[in-house]
């Protein structure tokens, strides 16, 4: 059963996922934590996996005590996936990332 957080709100980009008995997504996840410093090589084909069903660019950072993993969505991949989709349409004249831009000299920007 899942437990309430006292803070009500989940890390970003983070969710714990415990898969089925009997579903390969557990069995994969077992394999992983008997791996133990060898998990990501049993785990990067299921994020993999889950990534292409769902469409989301996702990674596995973790496998619990639980026998659960902690699946985060790949930022990075989904805002290049994104500024693809939306570059492809007739509307839109340009697509570009938000970036921060500072001072090369550490000044304030005027």
């Amino acid at each position: 059963m899942p437990l309430q957080a006292a803070d009500e709100s989940p890390l970003p980009k983070e969710l714990i996922v415990k898969f089925a008995v009997g579903s390969e997504g557990r069995q994969t996840t077992l394999q992983a934590m008997q791996a133990g410093t060898a998990a990501e090589a049993h785990l990067q084909p299921l994020a993999q996996s889950l990534s292409e069903q769902i469409n989301i660019p996702l990674t596995i950072t973790q496998v619990t005590s639980g026998q659960e993993v902690i699946l985060a969505v790949d930022r990075d991949a989904l805002v290049v996936e994104l500024m693809d989709r939306l570059q492809q349409r007739s509307d839109i004249e340009y697509v570009q990332p938000n970036w921060i831009m500072q001072p090369l000299d550490g000044g304030v920007a005027q």
